[in-house]
């Protein structure tokens, strides 16, 4: 015992050496977690309709295929069904700093376009995001891993059943050590940790009554990543990277977490691992099998039944269109008898099972076969009762929130990683008409709190959508442009641009107020920095804007130079529109008056001289 024992505090060996003990450990936990391996492939099946999932990763070269034996398909309906759902809102993580801060929330509106454009980099919505939450569903629990490969961040879904903890460690739900084994290229593990010797020697960690038979047409290595955290005092952390024999990176773990971000569906009663689904529905699945194949039989054994003497002249290839026959004593008479075998409680049994399956998982017949509830025709109607079902998933959705936030985290933790090893990090935001550059070093702020806001209140349902924002325009809580704005419907897209172009362009003007720096010399910077409104634009609406621009500044902390531009701006705006009301009251000129001198030319604003715009003259020089 003593001897296990101190096998078994692998991050306690010398540096370099700590493969064997490594092995070891993590043959035991996988050994004693076989049968959450067991219940992965078994969930698997059930959802894909399919004998073999491919969690074993056992050779199929004996395996014909053949059509599914599963017609009531419970579980995959309800993953699919819910899976839709929680990924059709897009968490948005927002930095939030001290309020009255006016640098730091400035920083902090950096940082979250930061956040934002290395989400886009990473393609997390595209090509993670489903699968995750998909495997919450299917397996109980979603794994991404979070790391940094030189210069850049990697985000990779992992195989749930590839990740290990031991179950007396994870008792109280946060295990000290974590075990992830992977199957590499042998010549993508040589090129990333070198090492070319003990990697061309290393074979697999499969068990040894393990039976599989690989394709002799690849080269792979079994590659173990192990972890220990750090104390309470942040010292005692490890990270170790073995094969077979040999140690591939042996670094100290000052982190307090590993790198995976889990998305569990129902967190467990006891242990690390949340279970799932189709777990919860597996019960219904196994009645619905059997009651199909009863129905199947019935359905089979019924039809016509032909009794047929001997000797009496008819062939077995004479009667067709699956008639059942029945041969008899000769000397009887050919009869044909009409048989339905089917019972009607066996024939409700399996929608009956489908139905109260779906009803225990808190999914509506509209959500999963996309059917309206006769009598409901409104948008709005339809909207509640999909909220209704929402509050059913709250929990889960809650939890899908949660773990994107912390999505977030780690790629800041990644960022901090990289700047501090690179000097610098850089990501392309994509915004309206183009991307923005942004460094690390110009948006990081310490003491960040990083929060997920939803990225619509609106239905996504077009009907309900539109009558939503109908509700909000005949109430006067929007106008037109921002209807056209938020309705979002494709056909109308390039409407709605020209609609809102004269308001996008009022907001950039602000912005770029209010995250001026006046520098050394602020007169010259506001001569580089301002831009005034011009009759171009909707002057009502830009002194508006401007107005509640201030504001809001004022209670966030700006500083006096940029609420001296908004108040710039401000006048400007009003000069214009006094400006524009004179000369409609100004009187018409009559036919046949001598014309007057032309007007001298005038400055023009910056954003119209020199793009050649008819009627525009150039620049006046001071």
């Amino acid at each position: 015992m003593a001897e296990q024992s101190t096998n078994a505090r692998w991050w306690d060996e010398d540096k370099g050496q700590a493969h064997d003990a490594v092995a070891h450990v993590f043959r035991v936990v996988r050994t004693e977690s076989e049968w959450q391996r067991d219940a992965d492939e078994f969930h698997a099946c059930l959802y894909s309709a399919t004998e073999s999932a491919g969690v074993y990763g056992l050779s199929r070269s004996d395996h014909q295929y053949g059509p599914t034996r599963l017609p009531y398909n419970v579980c995959r309906s309800a993953v699919d069904t819910l899976q839709a759902k929680i990924t059709t809102q897009r968490p948005l993580p927002q930095c939030l700093a001290q309020r009255g801060q006016w640098k730091s929330q400035k920083k902090a509106r950096r940082m979250t376009q930061f956040l934002e454009g290395e989400f886009y980099k990473q393609r997390f919505f595209e090509n993670h995001w489903r699968g995750w939450v998909r495997d919450a569903l299917i397996f109980g629990r979603g794994l991404l891993k979070i790391w940094t490969e030189g210069k850049r961040i990697t985000t990779e879904r992992i195989h749930p059943w590839e990740v290990h903890v031991d179950e007396w460690d994870a008792r109280y739900g946060a295990p000290r050590n974590m075990y992830h084994c992977r199957s590499m290229d042998r010549g993508n593990a040589i090129a990333l940790f070198g090492k070319r010797d003990a990697i061309e020697k290393a074979g697999r960690f499969e068990p040894e009554n393990s039976a599989a038979d690989y394709s002799n047409t690849v080269d792979r290595v079994d590659v173990v990543e192990a972890w220990h955290l750090p104390g309470p005092d942040g010292k005692g952390g490890r990270h170790v990277i073995i094969v077979q024999g040999a140690t591939l990176l042996d670094e100290p773990w000052t982190y307090e977490y590993f790198p995976f971000v889990m998305l569990g569906y129902n967190d467990p009663v006891c242990g690390y691992w949340p279970t799932g689904l189709v777990a919860q529905l597996e019960g219904y699945q196994y009645e619905l099998n059997l009651a199909s194949e009863t129905l199947r039989e019935q359905y089979r054994m019924s039809g016509v039944l032909v009794t047929v003497p001997d000797g009496a002249g008819i062939h077995d290839q004479q009667i067709r269109n699956g008639v059942h026959i029945l041969r008899h004593r000769p000397g009887g008479e050919v009869r044909v008898n009409h048989m339905d075998l089917v019972n009607e409680h066996m024939r409700a049994r399996p929608r009956e099972l489908t139905q109260d399956a779906l009803n225990d998982a808190g999914i509506s017949q509209m959500s999963a076969q996309s059917q309206k509830p006769s009598g409901i025709q409104s948008g709005i109607a339809l909207q509640t009762m999909d909220d209704i079902e929402t509050e059913r998933f709250h929990v889960f959705a809650r939890a899908a929130e949660s773990a994107v936030l912390e999505v977030a985290r780690r790629y800041v933790d990644c960022a901090k990683r990289i700047a501090g090893k690179f000097d610098d990090l850089s990501v392309s935001v994509p915004m309206k008409g183009g991307l923005l550059e942004l460094n690390w070093k110009d948006v990081f702020i310490d003491g960040v709190e990083i929060r997920v806001f939803p990225t619509s209140m609106l239905p996504q349902q077009l009907g309900a959508r539109l009558e939503r924002l109908k509700d909000l325009w005949n109430t006067g809580v929007i106008d037109r442009a921002t209807f056209m704005r938020h309705l979002e419907a494709p056909d109308m897209q390039a409407e709605m641009d020209l609609e809102t172009a004269d308001r996008l362009v009022v907001d950039e003007i602000l912005e770029r107020l209010m995250d001026a720096e006046p520098g050394k010399d602020p007169e010259r910077a506001e001569q580089e920095t301002y831009m005034g409104p011009t009759p171009y634009q909707d002057l009502a609406w830009a002194a508006k804007r401007a107005q509640q621009k201030l504001n809001r500044g004022i209670l966030d902390g700006m500083p006096e130079w940029n609420q001296s531009l908004l108040r710039r701006f401000l006048r400007d705006a009003k000069a214009e529109m006094a400006k524009a009301q004179n000369d409609a009251q100004a009187p018409a000129p009559q036919p046949g008056a001598p014309a007057g001198p032309p007007p001298p030319p005038t400055a023009q604003p910056p954003e119209l001289a020199g793009l050649g715009i008819p009627g525009t003259a150039p620049p006046v020089a001071a």
